[in-house]
């Protein structure tokens, strides 16, 4: 929801004819919602509402980007019946990001995804992928090297009028690790691991939901705070104190090398260097983002190296990687160039 929000502000500012909407459940107010006026317990009907809605739709667009539907045949029949051009646009590698849920009914969605995925992505004018290493799989998968592919990672609003907050302290470190939730591929547990070997002073503020089992660890050590689910503003007003920010580090758990978190880039638009385990959008160059093994040692390190850089300095050095009208600027000038 907040990616597309930013997306269509984004949009606005830059003066393109582009609509961001998502198609929901009635209740969900919000300007770029359109509501289905069913409720979603409808399951199928929900579908054929959603797919008979996006075919009139077309009418009024010369391409069109559809967020990809893992196992959906109502998804590949709209392609047969559409008219312009429609991209798929991937936010992970699912057949193994479906197996990694586990389960019995979790093999057998991703046995018909492998079959039927391949199908529908063929079908499609191309493909926009958040990562490079997400755009080489689906080309892989759908047995089209030469569909045209486009990189689109995350971004996020960049005000002019805002500043950063800088609420550090000399004392110690803080360190701020958000998830909505934390699933095996965050590495909570790994950084949990290395923490039980440390004696030294920091503080790690856990934001999101925790297990039964995360959440004892973390009480019985009194280094961590547990906050909670917490509102965005909130999350940036705690960023304010604490000197790095924690991206995830088992991605391979779920089959992946590279990712492109929002959370990274609210840090980063925050002022707060990353510290992660895997690579992102960002150069070699980009001093404010480190990639590195998951182990605290090496994150008090990076945190006490960014200790002196005032938080301004990175997020105008962020920005230009982050910033979502740069991102959408790009991609739509691109689209043009191949479609229109």
């Amino acid at each position: 929801m907040r990616q597309m929000q930013e997306e269509q502000a984004a949009s606005e500012t830059l003066g393109i004819p582009w609509t961001s909407r998502i198609f929901v459940p009635e209740g969900r107010h919000n300007r770029i919602c359109v509501e289905a006026n069913m409720s979603p317990q409808y399951g199928l009907a929900f579908k054929r509402a959603y797919y008979n809605w996006l075919l009139k739709e077309s009418n009024n667009y010369d391409i069109m980007l559809l967020r990809y539907s893992t196992n959906d045949f109502f998804q590949l029949k709209f392609l047969s019946c559409c008219s312009i051009p429609v991209l798929f646009v991937h936010h992970t590698i699912e057949v193994p990001e479906i197996f990694a849920s586990r389960g019995f009914f979790s093999k057998i969605k991703a046995m018909v995804e492998w079959g039927l995925g391949p199908v529908s992505i063929r079908k499609a004018s191309g493909i926009v992928a958040v990562t490079g290493e997400i755009a080489e799989y689906e080309s892989y998968r759908s047995g089209r090297d030469s569909a045209a592919a486009f990189i689109y990672p995350n971004g996020i609003g960049y005000n002019n009028n805002s500043s950063c907050t800088d609420n550090r302290t000399g004392d110690f470190p803080e360190i701020l690790f958000v998830g909505s939730n934390f699933p095996d591929w965050h590495g909570l547990d790994l950084l949990m691991d290395s923490v039980s070997g440390c004696s030294s002073r920091f503080l790690i503020n856990l934001v999101g939901d925790l297990t039964d089992e995360q959440r004892q660890r973390a009480v019985s050590d009194g280094r961590y705070v547990i906050h909670g689910v917490m509102k965005p503003v909130d999350i940036e007003h705690l960023s304010g104190r604490c000197w790095v920010g924690l991206s995830s580090f088992a991605l391979q758990r779920k089959g992946m090398r590279d990712a492109c978190p929002l959370k990274v880039r609210e840090y980063l638009r925050s002022g707060l260097p990353v510290y992660s385990g895997h690579k992102d959008v960002f150069d070699e160059d980009m001093t404010f983002y480190r990639v590195g093994r998951c182990d605290i040692d090496d994150i008090l390190a990076f945190a006490c190296e960014m200790r002196s850089v005032d938080k301004e300095v990175v997020a105008r050095t962020a920005q230009l990687y982050i910033d979502k009208k740069i991102i959408l600027s790009r991609l739509y000038e691109q689209l043009c160039r191949d479609f229109v």
